[in-house]
């Protein structure tokens, strides 16, 4: 199984936000990747989350929303994604899931040797979920059932890469982690399956090994001048990553 994934794109028709963040240009970093994904033959989509940045009104967001999605439709290929928190903050899921046309986490795709599992951890640490219009993205937890999920798919026998907005590696600040991030790991880790999770959130990036696992934190496709996404191949060998982050051709 091959994978087009990127992360964080914030698009909105802003030029500047937040000091480094140029949601504006997030639309051409789009069709560049794109144009990557299409020449390796990608089998499917995945963005981790932040589709939209929170600027303007609700009417200018679902417009951008709408227009971003509309680029990925173009390339006919099955499009799977977490939700931000700024998607999250803006949209429900219902509505989100209409306007993008995406599978919305959480959710799986696979092959007869490869499970993608994509979670959604928009909840507060009571497990509840995130109320409509909830700003405080500092507090994110995977809820007991989803972590009872999670566990039912990694044990399926096949090579798992588990993937969601929000962070797992502990190497990450708190604020981007997930508060519950130590049970979400000790999951993954006695499932034995999992070479790879691949998270969006912290705009940095970070790339980090623990226990045997592959911690990969895709830089922000919204920041600066410079692109990035990854072409990950996923076999029942493992998990290969071709990571491209680059200013923009032309520039």
């Amino acid at each position: 199984m091959k994978l087009g994934v990127f992360t964080d794109p914030h698009y909105a028709l802003a030029d500047r936000v937040t000091g480094t963040r140029r949601p504006r240009l997030s639309m051409s970093k789009l069709r560049e990747a794109l144009d990557a994904f299409r020449a390796a033959e990608v089998d499917a989509i995945l963005c981790l989350g932040d589709w939209i940045n929170l600027w303007g009104s609700h009417e200018e967001m679902e417009a951008r929303l709408r227009e971003f999605a509309g680029e990925l439709r173009q390339t006919g290929l099955p499009v799977y994604t977490c939700m931000g928190n700024h998607d999250r903050e803006v949209f429900s899921r219902e509505e989100f899931e209409a306007l993008t046309g995406a599978v919305i986490a959480p959710c799986t795709l696979e092959d007869e040797a490869c499970r993608v599992i994509l979670l959604d951890a928009n909840f507060l640490r009571d497990g509840s979920l995130w109320p409509p219009h909830c700003s405080d993205w500092t507090q994110t937890a995977l809820p007991e059932g989803e972590l009872h999920w999670l566990a039912e798919q990694l044990n399926c026998g096949k090579t798992c890469l588990v993937a969601l907005h929000q962070n797992l590696d502990p190497g990450i600040s708190d604020p981007h982690r997930l508060e519950n991030d130590v049970r979400v790991r000790e999951v993954i880790r006695l499932a034995g399956n999992a070479p790879l999770v691949l998270q969006g959130h912290y705009h940095f990036g970070s790339d980090r090994m623990l226990d045997g696992i592959r911690y990969l934190t895709l830089p922000a496709m919204c920041e600066e001048e410079e692109n990035s996404w990854l072409i990950c191949t996923l076999s029942k060998e493992g998990a290969h990553c071709l990571c491209h982050r680059q200013p923009m051709a032309g520039k």
